[in-house]
């Protein structure tokens, strides 16, 4: 059955299907070593679902917290994660989403889409790996970004998918979703760096002239 139910975003708020998402096209599977493409679990470490250590084995980035792992759609246009939000014309908005890959094979391709429209270029996840996973290390946990500019007001459903629909491969875990506007503070901090960086570089050009003349 398709997960239906609005769920916590936060990283550590489990629900009965998991902490990552509002809502999913996955189905939740509870029992290890039976999640099928399209199928999804919830555990702090990835051994705890896979007994034959195919995904690897560590845990979420505090160490603690559940997180989800996904294997991923043959079907194309299934959603991992998918929320409704309410959206201000001319305002910018974000989407966090800490992802690891679990597999040296054939890797996700993650693409964000506002009301079923691509946004964005889409994201491909990475290792390093080992060559195998007898002892093999699985990705790192990343933290990618997908923004988009609202060009109306009023709600829109927000959708994060893997593109990729091969069976080889193509897993994936996922710590945590969130989604909204950055704080006014950030962006100050945002425009600060900029700034920074911008002098650095007139003072860096300034120096390189001063030591050529």
């Amino acid at each position: 059955m398709k997960l239906q139910t609005v769920l916590a975003t936060s990283i550590g708020a489990l629900a009965i299907c998991g902490a990552a998402h509002a809502a999913t096209d996955y189905t939740l599977v509870t029992a290890p070593d039976t999640i099928a493409e399209g199928d999804y679990g919830v555990a702090t470490l990835t051994g705890t679902l896979r007994t034959d250590g195919a995904w690897g084995d560590y845990s979420a980035p505090d160490g603690v917290s559940p997180f989800e792992i996904f294997n991923a759609a043959t079907l194309p246009g299934e959603r991992f994660w998918y929320d409704s939000k309410t959206v201000t014309a001319g305002d910018t908005y974000r989407v966090k989403l800490v992802v690891a890959n679990n597999y040296p094979v054939s890797a996700p391709v993650i693409q964000f889409s506002v009301d079923g429209v691509d946004t964005g270029a889409a994201q491909t996840l990475g290792g390093p790996y080992g060559t195998s996973y007898t002892g093999g290390v699985p990705g790192p946990w990343k933290t990618i970004y997908f923004t988009f500019n609202a060009a109306t007001s009023g709600p829109v459903v927000l959708a994060l998918i893997d593109t990729n629909t091969d069976a080889g491969g193509n897993d994936f875990s996922v710590a945590s979703v969130s989604a909204g506007v950055p704080e006014p503070a950030a962006w100050a901090l945002m425009m600060v760096g900029v700034f920074s960086v911008g002098s650095a570089l007139r003072l860096a050009r300034r120096r390189e002239h001063a030591v050529s003349v």
